[in-house]
């Protein structure tokens, strides 16, 4: 877009009646990210995500919303600017409404009426923001059958080691680790749904500078390609944290299997001895003694607990770190991300993350100047 000065109205005009439904795309975007907030499910281990996911929630909104309100305010902009340089009166395509209530008596918004040859311009494909279901993961149910019998022989297994397995293994493993992956899925989406947008409003711009030319028009493409990148970003930061949400599901699936077959079957022995150990003293005795027989199955499953805090941790430094996008994105993504970093998928989003796109992003309204016929 640049060169001499040229306008064709209608394709400036049409340009911005695009907007308007490229805003409603964001929109939809910015509503689907609070599905990604903790619900019902985050129990236990699970519990030390609810601030950080509900904060993560809250800082992707408040970042992106602006930039919504910029591609919301293009269509008045540009649909003012198309009618100017037709030569119209501002006085006939701006007409002041009073607002219905329960607005204030008085209380009135100018709208900027459409231009008659507005000539159309795509929106592109709609973002996929199907809501996924809440589900329990497949062996919840077995989970709950292997804590129950926990619960009856706690005593006896406290008596020899010292620790609560009930404390040490059931009550963190108490969430509903599917609600992780439901998380994540829901970051892939508004992630990926931002990416489309932002293709969605720069795709157009290389048929609207063959009929837009000038410095007003060139100024507009480097407007809103920069607008473009800082949506577009929203798609590799997302699909990262979704990715350390699919990976700590992962882990609670581990140690959720290990807990209903290995360690069943040593829950399933000592409540086998307790409930047949009636016998005063020698009762006593073989319940201890099965306990030891299966003290190593006891002691596995609660350093598989440990290490899942661990990991839980590691997802809570990622979370936090994003809250800080541009310090996430100019290197700190690689660093937090080290245990994961040679996983598929991975690497692309970590080098589509340009400190510019986040930098470079416009803060105002389009202006098209002062002299909005102005040469390139």
């Amino acid at each position: 877009m640049t060169g001499q000065f040229h306008v064709e109205e209608g394709h400036v005009a049409g340009f911005g009646a695009m907007t308007e439904e490229l805003h409603g795309q964001m929109l939809s975007c910015l509503v689907h990210v609070h599905e990604a907030r903790p619900g019902s499910g985050y129990d236990g281990l699970m519990s030390a995500l609810v601030g950080p996911m509900s904060t993560y929630c809250d800082g992707v909104f408040d970042r992106v919303s602006p930039l919504s309100a910029l591609i919301g305010g293009m269509r008045d902009v540009l649909t003012v600017t198309a009618w100017d340089y037709h030569g119209t009166d501002q006085s006939v395509y701006e007409e002041v409404r009073e607002l219905p209530p329960p607005a204030l008596p008085g209380d009135t918004v100018t709208v900027v009426r459409d231009f008659p040859h507005a000539v159309a311009y795509s929106a592109g494909a709609v973002p996929a923001l199907d809501v996924p279901d809440h589900e329990e993961a497949d062996i919840q149910g077995l989970i709950d059958d292997v804590g129950g019998s926990i619960n009856v022989i706690d005593w006896v297994v406290r008596e020899v080691t010292g620790w609560s397995p009930v404390e040490a293994i059931v009550e963190p493993l108490a969430g509903n680790y599917a609600e992780l992956e439901r998380a994540a899925t829901v970051l892939e989406q508004f992630g990926t749904g931002f990416e489309q947008v932002a293709d969605n409003l720069t795709t157009p711009l290389s048929r609207l500078s063959q009929h837009w030319q000038g410095g007003a028009a060139s100024s507009f493409e480097d407007y809103t390609s920069r607008l473009g990148a800082a949506v577009a970003i929203e798609g590799p930061m997302n699909r990262l944290v979704a990715y350390v949400l699919k990976e700590v599901a992962g882990e609670f699936e581990r140690v959720a299997e290990f807990m209903v077959t290995t360690l069943k079957s040593a829950v399933d022995k000592v409540a086998t001895s307790v409930a047949t150990g009636w016998i005063p003293f020698v009762g006593w005795y073989k319940a201890y003694k099965t306990v030891r027989e299966v003290i190593d199955i006891f002691n596995e499953a609660k350093a598989l607990v440990e290490s899942l805090q661990e990991t839980i941790e590691q997802v809570q430094a990622v979370i936090e770190a994003v809250q800080d996008p541009v310090g996430f994105v100019q290197g700190q993504a690689e660093e937090i991300l080290g245990p994961y970093i040679d996983a598929a998928g991975i690497a692309q989003d970590l080098a589509a993350l340009d400190p510019s796109a986040l930098q470079d992003a416009p803060s105002d309204l389009y202006d098209v100047g002062a002299d909005p016929q102005r040469a390139g």
